[in-house]
């Protein structure tokens, strides 16, 4: 994995509220890896037919003048209070979190700078925008997150996957279980984020997110 070090004018302590004391000693080194992060690697690389090669193609984003304009960590970095997540929820966040990408953009008076946090089902639940001249404090453009039975699992960027012919239709075999109209099954989806806490004492002390079977991230 591939660290960069925190841009020039972000202060030693702006910088140390958005990264871990250990993220910032890795910025040292220019690249560190560990045994773990290179199986991951290949993991996605073996599984995923698409991903390998992908570095080598042109890049479709708009080239950076800045090379140390983006800056992303495996590290849980703790809740990001300036968000304003429904509270009860905010201790299931670390367990939510997989990874977090930051871009700063120097020019237009240092006006694109923004943070996004990535769950383990590989959705996007925190998009934050910084305020320009002081990054601890922004707008976060995810809702609250309050959704009954549902933290970062339901109001989050993600896909969803819906079984067409057992979703909301009349009674079928495989449904037991009614809504208020007895005529009528209930909904028969999957979220990529991870289910509801309706699953019985399977979910009802923690939410369950979606698994996460390896990550990666290199570059700029």
């Amino acid at each position: 994995m591939r660290f960069q070090s925190p841009l020039p004018w972000l202060s030693a302590a702006t910088a140390a509220a958005v990264f871990s004391n250990t993220q910032l000693a890795a910025a040292q080194d220019p690249i560190i890896r560990t045994n773990d992060e290179v199986l991951q690697e290949a993991l996605l690389k073996d599984i995923m037919k698409s991903y390998s090669g992908w570095e080598a193609e042109p890049s479709e984003c708009s080239a950076s003048a800045n090379e140390a304009s983006t800056i992303f960590t495996f590290d849980f970095p703790g809740t990001n209070a300036a968000s304003k997540w429904y509270t009860a929820f905010e201790k299931y966040e670390e367990g939510k979190f997989a990874g977090m990408m930051s871009h700063v953009d120097t020019s237009d008076n240092n006006r694109k700078i923004w943070t996004i946090r990535i769950g383990t089902g590989g959705d996007m639940y925190s998009h934050f925008v910084h305020d320009p001249t002081d990054d601890t404090q922004g707008t976060e453009t995810m809702p609250a997150n309050k959704h009954t039975d549902s933290p970062w699992n339901d109001e989050v960027t993600q896909m969803v996957s819906v079984n067409n012919n057992l979703n909301l239709k009349e009674s079928t075999p495989y449904c037991d279980v009614k809504s208020n109209d007895d005529a009528v099954c209930k909904k028969y989806f999957i979220h990529q984020a991870g289910d509801y806490q309706r699953d019985g004492a399977y979910t009802k002390t923690v939410p369950f997110y979606s698994p996460l079977l390896a990550k990666h991230c290199s570059g700029n």
